[in-house]
């Protein structure tokens, strides 16, 4: 269920209000609209907000997000989702998760790609968010084993969207500096691969920088693979899933998803 729709479901009608109805008419542009708004002002207030995370339900089609989540203010959305088997019992949903991770996974660099971009073409949350995007280049403030994934992902990601190539940061010495004229008015996609506990941290902490001071609009965070944590806190054991994830294609290929 995406965001619009937990919206939907939290109004009361006008009709159980007993107002007259035929006056009035809420479109999806509207609704769309609002939830641009209701994040894009909660990201200015970046302590505002607990955290949570959910799971969607996977239909026939595999290609579409299949988690997504909030730190504070500020939302990430997973491509595919990974339990530990070691930390979770098993059921059905789990089960159905794992299986579209490996299949995802097994696919290759292009086909991870296009489902990435399918994923994102389908996803009401992502059109209503992606109003002036542009990518962050997390490859140079992430652990330098990453570089290859995350170089690969932005500009996979700038290419599906025809976004100027940009450094948004640079780093010098221990100081990560941001070019602030690149990221006004913007609403910043930020790329990882994993989405483990730590990099969901650094995630909430480059979306604060870079909203807590009203420069850029909004952030969301993009993952490869969502690692689902235990209820209390602890990660699965598990083997080095990046051994798993191919590096992503770079190009902007956009075909039927079989």
């Amino acid at each position: 269920m995406s965001d619009i729709d937990n919206i939907m479901k939290n109004i009361v009608s006008l009709d159980e209000l007993g107002v007259d109805t035929s006056g009035y008419q809420i479109s999806g542009v509207t609704m769309s609209d609002t939830f641009y708004e209701m994040y894009c002002g909660s990201c200015q207030r970046p302590d505002s907000n607990g955290d949570f995370a959910e799971d969607y339900e996977i239909g026939a089609n595999i290609a579409q997000l299949t988690s997504s989540g909030r730190i504070g203010a500020f939302r990430w959305y997973a491509l595919t989702t990974y339990y530990g088997t070691d930390i979770y019992k098993m059921n059905d949903a789990r089960i159905r998760q794992n299986s579209i991770h490996r299949e995802t996974m097994q696919r290759g660099s292009y086909s991870l790609g296009e489902m990435l971009n399918h994923a994102i073409n389908s996803s009401d949350d992502m059109h209503s968010l992606l109003r002036e995007p542009i990518v962050l280049n997390t490859k140079d403030i992430m652990d330098v084993r990453e570089y290859g994934y995350l170089a690969a992902m932005q500009s996979h990601l700038e290419n599906f969207m025809e976004l100027p190539h940009v450094d948004i940061v640079n780093v010098q010495g221990n100081q990560i500096k941001y070019n602030w004229d690149l990221i006004r008015d913007k609403d910043v996609i930020i790329p990882f691969v994993i989405g483990s506990q730590e990099s969901i941290k650094i995630y909430a902490e480059i979306a604060s920088a870079i909203c807590g001071k009203s420069k850029a609009s909004c952030a969301i965070g993009i993952f490869i693979t969502r690692i689902k944590p235990s209820l209390d806190g602890r990660d699965p054991k598990i083997i080095d899933l990046k051994d798993q994830i191919p590096v992503i294609s770079e190009s902007p290929f956009f075909t039927p998803i079989v």
